[in-house]
């Protein structure tokens, strides 16, 4: 049995998780999700939450989702984390670092057995990559909410919410909407929308989501996306999420 700890930058992280999640309901083993609030908070989180609860005799796991920003360096980041896992296994007598997965290029990884004298210990991270998922739009930064704003923008799931909304256009009008026209207009006013969270920000007003969804607590955008997806489209999850899935996958094993 592995007993997993899960991190993630935010609301949107566990969201996601919480989503694949319910859809595996073989998953078991996963302590709750903890939202660090910041990149710079990982490794003050993970560390005190965990610290000193690697009990011999278990197999034990950190699984961590972190956003990209464009002027971050890869390889700073992991170095980052394997600071990290230095700390968590100081008195082991043993080195470990992550590797790159040798076919998701996103997602990094170290592991150790299980032994008499410690216990199984992996390490697993996984990196923000929107680049597979081909965008009508140039963002900035590789984050969490670019996969959202993926499926956000499926035909089904889009016409869903214009059906909602009761939005009398067609449904090309209504993406070059959330796409084009009101990013340009805010370009107008000297207004930068190169970040996935300025295109949401135009669904959510396209949408009239909060005219539609009253109750901000029980109706966030995120969620809402996510489950129409998974309700009218199941297997774009798989495709969107594809490589959040193989994380969880390594983290189990």
């Amino acid at each position: 049995m592995t007993i997993i700890f899960p991190f993630g930058e935010g609301k949107t992280e566990k969201i996601i998780f919480e989503l694949l999640l319910e859809r595996n309901r073989t998953i078991q083993n996963f302590r709750e999700f903890s939202e660090v609030y910041g990149k710079s908070n990982f490794r003050n989180k993970i560390i005190n939450t965990v610290k000193g609860q690697f009990t011999p005799n278990k197999n034990w796991c950190i699984l961590v989702f972190r956003d990209v920003d464009h002027d971050e360096i890869i390889k700073d980041i992991v170095t980052s984390f394997n600071d990290i896992i230095s700390v968590l296994i100081a008195d082991w007598d043993i080195n470990l670092s992550l590797q790159q997965h040798t076919k998701y290029s996103n997602i990094y990884m170290t592991e150790v057995t299980k032994s008499k004298e410690r216990p199984g210990f992996r390490f697993v991270l996984h990196l923000a990559d929107t680049t597979h998922l081909e965008l009508p739009v140039s963002l900035r930064n590789n984050t969490s909410d670019g996969y959202v704003l993926a499926l956000g923008l499926e035909d089904t799931v889009l016409t869903r919410f214009a059906q909602k909304a009761r939005i009398n256009t067609d449904l090309k009008s209504f993406r070059n909407l959330i796409l084009s026209e009101l990013p340009s207009k805010l370009e107008t006013a000297r207004i930068n929308c190169n970040e996935d969270k300025d295109f949401l920000a135009a669904y959510l007003f396209a949408s009239r989501f909060w005219v539609v969804h009253r109750n901000e607590r029980h109706a966030l955008l995120t969620n809402i996306i996510l489950k129409r997806a998974a309700k009218y489209v199941p297997n774009l999850i798989e495709r969107v999420f594809d490589t959040w899935l193989v994380a969880i996958e390594e983290a189990m094993r």
